[in-house]
């Protein structure tokens, strides 16, 4: 059976080839999260704001069609390019006039601020669909994020990033009733409509991907070679190291995936080692929330407590431009506590540091001396 190759597809396997095997070859839907509507709404807002801005300056925008593709029209707007196997949305084609050859640039729009690798790979398979249905290739293409911030990507030699796709997605097609390839949970999976059911899938299968830090078919692989293929064969491996009694530097705690299955196999806790945790008179509690896609921190709050007493400062903004003030505020609290501790869990939060000291041109070698992330001070 021949099935048609779609960016939907395309873009899946570059997150999953499990998924793309699911909507490519069998057809499933899944049940699509509220992120992803939101991320998809915001793709056709942007569109429609742009188109609009272009129609406010007198350019006339045409509906996709064969007939005004033929006639060479300056702009066409929700391009559906088909040809020999192939189906790729573009969300505009502009017209491109050189002084050798006429071609059209398409343009796709993104729903989030960030320009991501699927975008791009967007962006270059309607390139390589567009390519076979004109004379000349595309010389470059456009991606538009939230805020109409352009991204202009060269297509003259970017085609080979997705024939490796294309060619695993034509040999399924060459076969009737492909194999599914083996499920591995990843970073992707808390946005995929896919997510329960692959879940569940690898939890009955004892699923190595289970696992953090084995969410690719090289780790699986290297342990396959071992004759190991579940998590309850891998919690067997895991063996404790002792400690040296010479050594004055206490041994680093890296997270073990033999440790980590055999806590899931006996669904016991174990302590490699116990923590220790200084104590001050002071001691000052942070966490940083903030927008990813956008690169931009709304809340910092700040718990100060002391042995009789404790503070919480909600640093609380509703836009980016109100920013700078909340880090402000931020700052001249913390000047009056340079020499206690500021627990945190997780990176984030030192990361978030890191980045608003650079925006704001904050000195902030101190504030990192004070900070303790709690995350490494728990045995995993």
């Amino acid at each position: 059976m021949l099935r048609t190759i779609t960016s939907k597809s395309l873009v899946a396997y570059s997150q999953c080839g499990h998924k793309a095997f699911l909507t490519h070859c069998a057809n499933e839907k899944g049940i699509v999260n509220e992120y992803d509507r939101i991320v998809q709404q915001n793709k056709l807002d942007n569109q429609k704001e742009y188109l609009n801005t272009l129609n406010a300056k007198n350019i006339n925008i045409l509906p996709y069609t064969r007939d005004h593709f033929r006639a060479k029209n300056n702009y066409l707007a929700n391009a559906l390019l088909k040809t020999r196997g192939l189906e790729a949305e573009c969300g505009l084609l502009e017209k491109h006039q050189s002084a050798q050859s006429f071609s059209y640039l398409p343009t796709i729009f993104a729903g989030t601020h960030n320009i991501t690798k699927e975008h791009r790979l967007e962006l270059l398979f309607a390139g390589y669909v567009l390519s076979k249905l004109q004379r000349s290739p595309p010389e470059i293409g456009k991606i538009i994020s939230l805020g109409h911030k352009i991204i202009t990507l060269k297509l003259n030699n970017c085609f080979k990033a997705i024939r490796p796709i294309l060619n695993q997605l034509q040999e399924w097609d060459a076969v009737p009733n492909p194999d599914p390839p083996l499920i591995i949970l990843n970073r992707h999976c808390p946005y995929c409509q896919f997510q329960t059911s692959c879940k569940t899938k690898a939890e009955k299968e004892n699923n190595l991907s289970l696992l953090d830090g084995i969410s690719t078919l090289k780790f699986i692989n290297k342990y396959k070679r071992k004759g190991i293929f579940t998590v309850n064969q891998l919690s067997y491996l895991y063996r404790p190291r002792r400690q040296r009694k010479r050594s004055r530097t206490p041994r680093s705690m890296k997270h073990s995936v033999e440790l980590q299955a055999l806590v899931i196999r006996t669904g016991s806790i174990y302590l490699r080692e116990s923590p220790t945790l200084s104590r001050h008179h002071t001691e000052l509690f942070l966490d940083i929330e903030g927008i990813p896609d956008r690169q931009s921190f709304y809340l910092i709050g700040l718990l100060i407590c002391k042995q009789d007493s404790s503070t919480y400062y909600p640093f609380w903004t509703d836009t980016d431009e109100d920013e700078a003030d909340i880090w402000r505020q931020f700052i001249e609290i913390l000047d009056k506590y340079s020499d206690c501790p500021i627990f945190h869990y997780g990176h984030y939060d030192a990361k978030a540091i890191a980045k608003l000291g650079k925006r704001y041109q904050t000195e902030i070698e101190g504030i990192s001396k004070q900070l303790v992330n709690l995350n490494t001070l728990i045995p995993r």
